[in-house]
């Protein structure tokens, strides 16, 4: 039995309606039976292109076509396609067109006029029927004045791709016109007229080569309802809403029943969404109402689909993204218009609300958008809170959207739907359950979103979300599947300081205090504005947000204490309560050596504090870390100059006081230095804090040094060693440095206890027998670290007291003779006495503590040989010159004459030989005597003649003049051959004498002995003129 041809693949073929009229033309001519198909215009033959013309380019090759009939001069092509049902009423123009391409097409141009023309408007100009009533348009058409099919020619104004502007020449239909001004009475009467509806705009380019099909009288409709209010665009009347309603339904039930309801349209290219899912750029009618978020048109159009269902997934998505110049509303605003138009959406059969498209669903990109009504609009309708993979592997959820945003009510709405809160997603390479999504384990928090992220994730422990730290072997076995994020919920819930988070973690989140986790920084203020700024620091910041090492728990709360303002001590130590009450233990030590007493000391905690983690198994003494680094808190304590009290407390819990470990050079600077003992670490940074008071011209803290003085007697009390020098062990070794001093001199020294410390005693046999043995084991290792030895330190402090201490208490001896000539420094210039400032209340003790040090140097001095006596004056001048005399200015003398070299010379002990060498050595400013700026006013500036709080000078502040006045000829010899300038601090308003009225006052004639080479014109020289 012979096959109907009707049922041939070729004709099955074409009958689908996938090819458009080039296509067919190409396939008719393989032989004759197929050419004679073009004569057919059913869907078996040509009419089977007219399924296509619903798209906007199909609708265009029509025109291209019959340029190429004008270009061949092809009548009969141009008649068998004319033949097609609409075709011709939707192609006006076509002689004009015809004339254009070709004039010499006369075949062509002959069946056109034969034809005849496209109907138009010749008699009355558009601007003007526009102002016509409806009755009168009705008399026009009736009286064929105006036909309903009339076409019209306007010329528009484009911007192109290039930003320039071109004018070209636009044919529409009446009816278009109409809706474009608003007169839907008046398009009204033209369909009550019978015109047609599936004629779209034609736009001709500037070139007059390309045609471009535009909106159809029903998208122009839409369109102009959609914008109602929108930029430039002032709001429609009800009353002429309401009509534009009405004649919505009309047109859209005459496109119905023409076949063009489905025809698509140009709309706009740009969307408010940061997700675009629907990436077309032809619009239906009723994608175009759903783009504009018109719930009222959507309802409209969706009456007339609801016999022919629709079959466009992107609806959805289209009325969730919508254009950015559509609707300049708030957030809210659209939110609602688009729950609106959703739910008008939903009636209409055939619709999926959830349809996935590149691994999202309507109610992904919803929760995306931050839209509560929307995504509630969306739920009530039949979506679900389902999980969606994309073709690039990655899997998103409802769930996972609104943690992302922060929304705590669309979290809280998605978990009242039933939204599983353990559902793994996948995002940039890494699995992550919503727990760590809500704690910033994928997009770093900032400060101001902790209290949102805190809400969050306890709204999902509350519904069941549990983490479980990986391994996740399960997901090796997905194809396809990403590698689980390390992070733990519980140490990002730490870093935000929030104890009810952490404790319903522990209790009901599956987080486990007692073992490490790792964990990711948040976002500081200063990364908030560098992302700001213009500069792109993305790089550097996504470094400093990488996943750090795991680490303890409570550790980590306690390093926690060091980011500023955000948690305080109270906070931390309720971190630990809540760690602890879950079951975690304090005895944990870091990877780096940092116990939990360590940090809490690093960091001043408070007794109490210190007492809490003593009490919850924090270890008193260093433990090695990984690597074998160890931080001791005695020692941490120490270089944060702990007060008295938290100090005792760590000796009374049986911390090692001769204990050395590691500590940072700065407290938020990962750099160290050591190994330092507790004794070492105070000293190093007391002289810190002074230098840095110094340089910033700030004072002292009145309670710096007592304060260190205290602890040092508190360290020697219990034991603490001072480092010894390397002696010969046949030589035997005394306290040479330490001196007995009387009643007096213990109060300088600030030792209440003058019994020899058990210290002391066995520094005094060090090198003899078991006692040398035993102090070796005491000596500290310092690797070669001269410059942190105690008694150094101390001698960079300046201060009397502290360094007696050491040396009567500890046993310290100077170690060489640049530390003994340090030594004898601080004792002959300290006039500040910064350590006694809580203890000395009369001038007569302060002023009893010069002949005190002048002897204590003179002794200390007096055990050197000769040779080494030289060698210790000799490095004098480096003394003065070193980095504590800095600051020696920011602490100015509490007693004498403001110089420290007058006073000696004024004391009668001190004047002799010794003195004369001491003058020799010392640099030449400290012979000179402290100098009074020139700018000073003499007549108000009393303070010039005062000391510190008042205190007025004793003696003459210049030590030539003091030399003068007490008749000291081998001092003032001494004085002027350093080549003093003796008119220091003289003018005419000042209240100091120069040295030739001293002289004069004194009686004492100027002696040829007196004189120094005639090098230049010197201080002697000019004396002896004068």
């Amino acid at each position: 039995m012979a096959k109907k041809e009707g049922n041939t693949p070729v004709m099955v073929f074409i009958a689908s309606g996938v090819l458009d009229i080039p296509g067919f033309w190409k396939l008719s001519c393989v032989s004759k039976k197929l050419l004679l198909l073009r004569d057919n215009r059913t869907l078996l033959g040509l009419g089977s292109v007219c399924i296509g013309f619903s798209r906007v380019e199909e609708r265009q090759e029509v025109w291209t076509f019959f340029d190429g009939c004008f270009d061949r001069d092809d009548p009969t092509s141009l008649k068998q396609a004319l033949a097609l049902n609409g075709v011709s009423a939707r192609y006006p123009f076509l002689l004009g067109r015809a004339l254009d391409r070709n004039p010499h097409a006369e075949n062509c141009i002959t069946f056109l006029m034969e034809r005849g023309a496209s109907p138009s408007c010749a008699e009355i100009f558009p601007d003007r029927l526009v102002k016509a009533s409806p009755k009168q348009l009705l008399q026009m058409i009736r009286q064929k004045i105006v036909h309903p099919d009339c076409w019209l020619t306007q010329y528009s104004s484009r911007e192109d791709s290039n930003g320039e502007v071109a004018t070209q020449q636009m044919f529409g239909k009446l009816i278009d016109f109409f809706v474009h001004q608003h007169r839907f009475d008046l398009a009204s009467c033209l369909l009550k007229a019978g015109a047609r509806v599936d004629t779209p705009v034609w736009y001709l380019s500037p070139s007059r080569l390309a045609i471009h099909s535009g909106n159809t009288p029903l998208h122009s409709l839409v369109q102009r309802l959609g914008e109602d209010g929108g930029p430039n665009r002032p709001t429609m009347p009800s009353e002429k809403r309401e009509q534009g309603l009405s004649l919505l339904y009309r047109l859209a039930r005459a496109c119905r029943q023409s076949g063009c309801l489905e025809w698509r349209t140009p709309g706009p290219p740009s969307y408010g969404c940061a997700i675009t899912v629907a990436e077309t750029e032809e619009y239906s009618a009723l994608a175009l109402a759903c783009l504009y978020r018109d719930a009222e048109v959507v309802k409209v159009l969706v009456d007339v689909h609801e016999h022919i269902g629709c079959c466009e997934p992107d609806l959805v998505f289209l009325a969730l993204q919508g254009p950015t110049a559509a609707r300049p509303d708030d957030d809210e605003t659209l939110d609602s218009r688009c729950s609106q138009t959703l739910e008008a959406l939903a009636d209409l059969g055939g619709i999926d609300l959830n349809v996935q498209k590149h691994g999202y669903t309507p109610l992904i990109v919803s929760c995306s958008l931050n839209a509560p009504l929307s995504t509630k609009a969306l739920l009530k309708c039949g979506a679900y809170p389902r999980i969606a993979r994309g073709p690039d592997n990655e899997m998103h959820s409802p769930l996972s959207e609104a943690i992302r945003v922060r929304s705590v009510p669309l979290v809280s709405m998605l978990l009242e739907y039933e939204a599983e809160p353990g559902d793994i997603v996948m995002w940039e390479g890494r699995c992550y359950a919503p727990l760590q999504l809500a704690l910033g384990a994928a997009d770093p928090l900032s400060r101001p979103q902790f209290p949102t992220a805190s809400s969050i994730a306890k709204l999902l422990i509350r519904k069941g979300a549990w983490f479980r730290p990986p391994p996740y072997p399960e997901l090796g076995e997905v194809p396809g599947m990403a590698p689980m994020s390390e992070v733990s919920p519980l140490m990002q819930a730490i870093h935000m300081t929030d104890p009810e988070l952490v404790s319903l973690l522990c209790r009901q989140g599956g987080g486990n205090p007692k073992i490490k986790g790792v964990w990711r920084p948040m976002k500081s203020d200063d990364d908030e504005r560098s992302l700001s700024s213009d500069n792109d620091p993305t790089d550097q910041l996504e470094e400093r947000w990488e996943v750090k090492p795991a680490e303890y728990p409570v550790i980590f709360a306690l390093k926690m204490y060091d980011r500023g303002d955000w948690t305080g001590q109270t906070q931390t130590i309720a971190l630990l309560r809540a760690l602890c009450d879950a079951g975690a233990s304090l005895d944990v030590t870091s990877d780096d050596g940092e116990t939990a007493l360590t940090i809490g000391c690093r960091y001043g905690f408070q007794v109490e504090s210190l007492r809490f983690l003593r009490e919850n198994g924090a270890a008193v003494g260093g433990v090695s870390g990984k690597d074998g680094q160890k931080h001791a808190p005695l020692v941490e304590a120490a270089k944060s100059l702990a007060d008295k009290e938290r100090i005792a407390l760590l000796l009374e819990w049986g911390a090692d006081v001769n204990e050395t470990s590691m500590v940072r050079k700065h407290r938020l600077d990962k750099e160290e230095i050591g190994p330092l003992s507790p004794l070492q670490a105070l000293l190093l940074t007391g002289k810190e804090c002074a230098s840095a008071s110094a340089e910033l011209g700030l004072e002292q803290n009145d309670d710096l040094y007592p304060g260190i003085l205290d602890v040092v007697q508190m360290f020697l009390d219990h034991g603490a060693v001072c480092l010894l020098p390397p002696s010969p062990p046949a030589s035997p070794a005394p306290l040479a440095s330490a001196t007995t001093l009387t009643e007096s001199d213990g109060a300088l020294s600030g030792v209440t206890d003058t019994s020899p410390s058990p210290v002391g005693e066995a520094a005094a046999t060090a090198h003899t027998g078991s006692a040398g043995e035993l102090q070796n084991k005491k000596r500290l290792s310092l690797d070669g670290a001269e410059s942190l030895i105690p008694l150094r330190l101390a001698c960079e402090l300046g201060d009397t007291s502290i360094v007696q201490l050491l040396r009567e208490k500890g046993g310290a001896i100077p170690v060489g003779e640049e530390e003994t000539a340090g030594i004898v420094a601080v004792l002959l210039s300290d006039r500040a006495h910064e350590s006694q400032r809580q203890k000395r209340k009369t001038l007569q003790e302060e002023e009893n503590s010069i002949p005190t040090q002048w002897r204590l140097a003179e002794s200390l001095l007096q055990k050197q040989t000769d040779f080494e006596k030289e060698k210790v004056l000799s490095f004098l001048s480096t003394s003065w010159g070193s980095h504590w005399q800095k600051w020696r200015q920011q602490t100015p003398p509490r007693c004498g004459s403001g110089s420290w070299l007058s006073d000696l010379i004024s004391l009668k002990e001190a004047r002799g030989p010794l003195l004369l060498q001491i003058i020799r050595h010392v640099p030449l400013e400290e012979v000179q005597g402290p100098e009074i700026p020139e700018s000073t006013d003499w007549r108000t500036a009393e303070q010039a003649l005062c000391l510190k709080e008042g205190v007025r000078r004793r003696g003459q502040v210049s030590p030539l003049i003091a030399a003068i006045t007490c008749r000291w000829r081998e001092g003032i010899q001494a004085l002027m051959s350093r080549e003093v300038d003796i008119n220091r601090n003289v003018n005419w308003q000042s209240p100091f004498r120069s040295p030739l009225c001293a002289a004069l006052e004194t009686g004492q004639k100027p002696d040829t002995s007196l004189k120094t080479p005639p090098k230049k014109e010197t201080g002697s020289k000019k004396l002896e003129q004068g």
